[in-house]
């Protein structure tokens, strides 16, 4: 129903049948519908992430409006802005005297909430489907305590915490990882239950170098006896050099093919490994290294498939954040180094040559402790002596 302002004449009033609510419309523009706060609506056509600006598809007009991120509601910025979707704005002045959209709020229109319903899985080989609600997709982006995945198949982006990541090692930028999707009331849809996981017969996307290491263990018989044996050696090579990983499922050629653990043969890894490292002179931290293991999918008709108690065992030494001299050595009492070619038994010479070091950057800290203490002595006499003249 159509009616005039008191206040105003030459203006219309428009009552919603949806919502009820009284909408004014623009004097000047009788296409223009308006709330009773002089706020519009529209359609974000473009939005460039990386400039922090876009445009709004009005929906009076035909012209299309300039926004910048800084104009959305503090509440809004969890939710980053992408195109189609809907949103609220008022009309004001741009820094060049243009118009421009000010104040953005996001519609709360009805968000496609995804649900996992217990559904019968499908087997194919061994290989069962992963539950719905579940999906695929790669880390688009990682900005401290959150980040964005595109999902694989809407190519949507999904907004996630960086605490929502199930793994203690954190995600890198293209890595593959598996998630739970779920819808908060301001955010939107939220990735949760964030795991990394690899995909067979596929290449790694990294090479073997003095930080990364491959070992097969495919036609190993026990591999959860082989695995810690081997990282006796490997882990004290990277404590006594500047840390790395070893992927075991993985071929020299970088081929993913993983490694057949049941939950048992997990926990005897879990366990043999700590009690290796427990082992180690001098004592190791224990925030310096960690085992992962990564889930395996199986590309079956153009869609992955879950593969189940089939793992990459993947065992990550973090670099010491002071410059470190210690020389590790493990339960054998032998002290091993990561270098290019792999791993090397350090000699007694090597062994020396960093002790004599260790010992010359702590005369250097006491000597600079020492002059320190000079410095601060000799202040203290400046100041009396001060005090005195004042007197």
């Amino acid at each position: 129903s159509l009616g005039s302002y008191p206040d105003r004449p030459g203006t219309f009033t428009a009552i919603s049948s949806a919502t009820g609510k009284v909408q004014r419309a623009d004097p000047n523009n009788r296409n223009t519908i308006m709330d009773g706060n002089g706020r519009e609506a529209g359609t974000i056509k473009i939005y460039h992430e990386d400039k922090g600006y876009g445009f709004i598809g009005r929906h009076s007009v035909s012209q299309d409006i300039f926004f910048h991120i800084k104009e959305f509601r503090k509440l809004e910025r969890g939710r980053m802005p992408e195109p189609g979707m809907q949103v609220q704005y008022s009309v004001g002045l741009g820094a060049k005297g243009r118009d421009c959209a000010k104040d953005v709020t996001i519609l709360d229109v009805k968000r496609r909430e995804v649900k996992s319903h217990p559904a019968s899985p499908r087997v194919a080989g061994g290989v069962e489907e992963s539950h719905s609600g579940r999906s695929q997709g790669i880390v688009k982006s990682l900005r401290g305590k959150y980040g964005f995945i595109v999902e694989k198949r809407s190519l949507r982006k999904v907004f996630f915490f960086s605490k929502n990541v199930a793994t203690q090692e954190p995600l890198r930028i293209g890595e593959r990882v598996d998630f739970v999707m779920q819808s908060q009331p301001t955010i939107g849809i939220v990735a949760e239950e964030i795991r990394p996981y690899l995909v067979k017969d596929e290449i790694y996307p990294r090479d073997e170098d003095r930080f990364t290491e491959f070992k097969s263990l495919v036609n190993s018989n026990v591999p959860e006896r082989t695995i810690p044996i081997i990282c006796m050696k490997y882990m004290c090579a990277f404590l006594n050099a500047s840390g790395g990983e070893i992927f075991f499922g993985i071929e020299d050629d970088g081929k993913v093919m993983g490694l057949g653990l049941a939950r048992y043969q997990r926990d005897t890894i879990r366990k043999d490994i700590d009690f290796q490292v427990r082992r180690f002179t001098p004592t190791v931290d224990p925030k310096r290294y960690c085992l992962s293991f990564l889930k395996m999918y199986q590309e079956v008709c153009e869609d992955l498939l879950e593969m189940h108690d089939r793992y990459i065992v993947r065992v990550s030494v973090k670099p010491s954040r002071d410059e470190d001299f210690n020389v590790y050595q493990n339960s054998k009492g032998e002290a091993w180094i990561r270098q290019d070619g792999g791993v090397t038994k350090m000699t007694t010479c090597m062994i020396y040559r960093r002790m004599e070091k260790a010992e010359q950057v702590q005369h250097a800290a006491l000597g600079t402790a020492k002059e320190l203490d000079f410095l601060r002595e000799r202040v203290r006499q400046l100041e009396s002596e001060k005090k005195n003249r004042e007197q």
